[in-house]
């Protein structure tokens, strides 16, 4: 992160902790404003401690400062890294790049590993780096990585279990970018990624679906053409997410959503896992939008749409609508009780729509700082029940 603001026309900037950067080294800052193209790549010309000098000018301010209890300091992700796998440059004007695919009883260990122009546009299973229907991935990672003007998502988790992605930079790529594919995908964890500027598309702008009655969409709310085109691979992906989380049973601490055309993080928790399981005994038996969501603590949404959504929820064509989320103790039983799942130490800030807009009930939110969002928090109910809200706002 930013130790201080580092203004617009400046050629230097000081963070945290620059151990181990190099010269020569490119890096990227995350937007601290409401546009998220206001992220801004270069490159180290010299270091001095956490002193970074940089080879040009910078084009926007980036906020460095903890205002208020609520940190609003940029990040600063590094993009180099000592081995690298990319497409040749002719795919910048094709967006057919290279792809990594871990299958059946392979398994695949990476670190400290740079990826740039990968993953195939509109092409289903080409993505930068993939684990593709492999069950059981525990000790399996890929972690410390950069992935960078990519194509076609960043990682996807795609019927697999117990995976760690841990520590990973994300920046300029194309779809949901931390992709859980099925809603079938459990034990997985997420820890300390950050995402910078999650694109609908490879070069127009989005055509979202915002099923919302107020707020900075006015007079286009409730529009689902965007779930119709046929320049996106998933209806969702016109309403592209940093981190689509299609089941919640799963782990997600310390991440950053810094900057989505749309959304940060979705819990988009469909009734049962579609695609490869549609229609399948283990679909029928697993119940993510009854499931209570495993932890979900210190994460970050920023220079987003929305910060967070906790509401529309894929159908098995793809396409999406209003879905609530509630909990149960045996979620095969739709009679068992509710349970509580928590949301805790969750930060949003400068936000062009919202702050946090959810739709269920029994949802503990926990220790909330929000600030500078279009609209801070909205919560439906579900059917029946009650909400819990106990946070600092």
């Amino acid at each position: 992160k930013l130790s201080k603001t580092a203004e617009a026309g400046g050629t230097s900037i000081e963070v945290l902790n620059a151990a181990g950067w190099q010269v020569g080294d490119e890096i990227v800052l995350a937007s601290t404003d409401f546009d998220p193209r206001q992220a801004e790549r270069r490159t180290i010309s010299a270091i001095s401690g956490n002193t970074i000098t940089l080879d040009k000018k910078l084009d926007y301010m980036h906020f460095g400062k903890i205002t208020f209890d609520v940190d609003e300091r940029g990040e600063v992700g590094l993009l180099t890294r000592n081995i690298k796998l990319q497409a040749s440059a002719d795919a910048e004007q094709s967006f057919f790049g290279g792809h990594v695919m871990a299958m059946g009883t392979s398994k695949m260990f990476v670190e400290g590993v740079e990826f740039n122009r990968m993953g195939q546009n509109l092409t289903l299973a080409r993505y930068p780096i993939h684990w593709h229907l492999i069950g059981d991935a525990k000790g399996q990672y890929i972690r410390n990585a950069a992935i960078h003007d990519t194509y076609n998502r960043c990682v996807t988790v795609h019927g697999t279990n117990f995976l760690r992605v841990e520590n990973n930079v994300t920046y300029n790529t194309v779809g949901h970018c931390f992709f859980l594919e099925d809603g079938i995908e459990t034990g997985n964890q997420y820890i300390r990624n950050l995402a910078i500027q999650t694109k609908c598309h490879t070069s127009k702008p989005c055509d979202p679906t915002n099923l919302a009655p107020f707020g900075a969409t006015a007079g286009t709310n409730f529009k689902t053409t965007g779930q119709d085109s046929k320049d996106v691979l998933i209806p969702s992906d016109n309403t592209v997410s940093s981190f689509w989380i299609t089941n919640p049973d799963n782990t997600y601490r310390d991440n950053v959503a810094a900057g989505s055309d749309a959304t940060g993080f979705w819990f988009a928790f469909p009734e049962h896992p579609t695609g490869k399981f549609e229609g399948t005994e283990i679909s029928r038996a697993t119940w993510p939008r009854r499931t209570k969501f495993r932890e979900f603590k210190g994460n970050v949404a920023h220079s987003n749409f929305d910060a967070f959504m906790g509401d529309r929820a894929p159908q098995a064509d793809g396409r999406f609508a209003v879905g609530g989320y509630i909990s149960l103790v045996n979620p095969a039983d739709a009679n068992s009780a509710q349970v509580e799942s928590v949301v805790e130490d969750f930060t949003s800030y400068k936000n062009r729509n919202s702050g946090i807009w959810a739709r269920g009930e029994m949802h503990l939110y926990k220790n909330l700082k929000m600030a500078d969002n279009g609209i801070g928090f909205t919560h439906a109910s579900g059917n029946t029940g009650r909400s819990l809200y106990t946070s600092r706002v």
